[in-house]
């Protein structure tokens, strides 16, 4: 079977079916894609909409507790280095 036949084959209602399934395709993808943004638009605006933010305070103390366990941290290192010797 050549591929003349298989075209010779193809009559309007094939190529109708087959725009249809074509088109039908495209607006699922235009659909999903407009739903997809939409909830990614919502989500930024969640996350950006005003709420309590971090503030120098909290920033100051942080930092503070971060240094505590830096020293902690090295405290311990230097003892596993005592206890590996």
């Amino acid at each position: 079977m050549a591929f003349s036949d298989l075209v010779n084959k193809i009559k309007p209602p094939h190529v109708f079916m087959l725009l249809f399934v074509f088109w039908s395709l495209w607006l699922y993808t235009e659909v999903t894609e407009y739903v997809g943004r939409a909830a990614f638009a919502t989500e930024v605006k969640e996350f950006m909409k005003p709420g309590p933010r971090f503030t120098a305070e909290d920033g100051a103390e942080l930092a503070e507790r971060l240094h505590a366990l830096e020293e902690r941290e090295k405290e311990l290192e230097s003892k596993l280095q005592e206890q590996a010797e």
